[in-house]
């Protein structure tokens, strides 16, 4: 418990809040944290006759919420506008440890007031808390619910961009590939990306140097970015190319184009080789393979000559089992 007390902020007279009178329209607390040994770390707190964001309208009457000056969240956004704001309300906000240091640390609550700030929210709040979590996991917020608004936009280029980005575990950090050409003079380039989820800047981009275009598809774990192109799977970390696994003997003599499909489970990652029949296993650290599987052909026709085309999911993975569904087609040469 950082602060059991009953505070209220804003600049007006409220006789159901406790304290009856505003102390402050800003709330500041200081404190050290006991262990700093988890990824994730919570504020919890009771708050009373906060204006729900449904109602408050565009930027106005925001209460935001601060750890060392930097915004974690609103406690409007956890009011709904069907809600009874005057009755006592729990909210927990989920940010990253990263924000906090081993020496003194701040929490700031702020009151938000109209266009002029001529009036001030008030609402009151008591048994102030802080939590940090041992696992690797962030914590979204549950009660997130329409009408949503734009925080940010940005503009990524390229002419064909992933469609499946991911956020990192922290949730600070959203990944995703790109492909972008230019015919005069010709040269083309392909790129992993990050972007601060916060402000929508990219934070680092790396070039893979592949002559292919990278796949939709992009996976992180533990602190590794995992795309792929029809030729390399690459795991980049912290800007660098940390490995890269080389697809091509892998592939058969119809399969010049293989789609890939990696997911990661337990350091390792999975694969699928689209139209080669083949599922790989490879170290998620090293990018040292571990070990291939090739589909059974099942029943191949006798009577005329044929190549066989797979058509393979992705793979799913679960307790030691890969677990996939694969098509097997029989097409006539010629």
């Amino acid at each position: 418990m950082l602060d059991a007390d009953h505070h209220h902020l804003g600049d007006g007279v409220k006789l159901e809040l406790l304290p009856t009178g505003a102390d402050d329209t800003v709330y500041t607390k200081t404190f050290i944290p006991d262990l700093l040994d988890g990824d994730t770390a919570s504020i919890t707190l009771t708050t009373k006759s906060v204006v729900p964001t449904d109602t408050a309208g565009i930027g106005l009457f925001y209460d935001p919420v601060y750890v060392n000056g930097n915004e974690v969240g609103k406690l409007n956004d956890y009011i709904g506008a069907k809600e009874q704001d005057n009755l006592p309300r729990s909210v927990t906000i989920y940010f990253s440890t990263k924000l906090l240091v081993s020496g003194e640390n701040n929490i700031t609550i702020s009151s938000g007031c109209n266009a002029d700030c001529s009036d001030y929210d008030d609402f009151e709040f008591y048994d102030l808390r802080l939590k940090i979590s041992p696992e690797s996991t962030y914590q979204y917020r549950e009660n997130l619910r329409p009408p949503l608004r734009k925080i940010w936009s940005s503009s990524i280029g390229g002419y064909r961009n992933t469609r499946l980005p991911v956020v990192s575990e922290s949730g600070e950090v959203l990944f995703y590939t790109a492909s972008k050409a230019n015919p005069d003079p010709p040269w083309d380039k392909q790129t992993i990306n990050a972007i601060d989820t916060r402000d929508g800047e990219l934070v680092r981009s790396h070039e893979t140097g592949g002559s292919w275009e990278l796949h939709e598809h992009v996976v992180y774990s533990e602190g590794l970015v995992f795309a792929s192109d029809f030729e390399n799977i690459y795991a980049i970390g912290d800007n660098v190319l940390t490995w890269k696994f080389d697809l091509k003997p892998y592939k058969d003599e119809y399969n010049s184009a293989p789609g890939v499909r990696p997911v990661v489970y337990r350091r390792t990652v999975y694969t699928t080789i689209n139209n080669a029949g083949k599922v790989l296993a490879i170290d998620a650290k090293t990018g040292v393979l571990k070990w291939v599987y090739t589909f059974e052909t099942w029943q191949e026709p006798t009577d005329k000559e044929y190549f066989i085309s797979y058509d393979s999911t992705f793979p799913a993975v679960s307790k030691g089992t890969v677990i996939l569904i694969a098509q097997v087609e029989y097409i006539e040469r010629g």
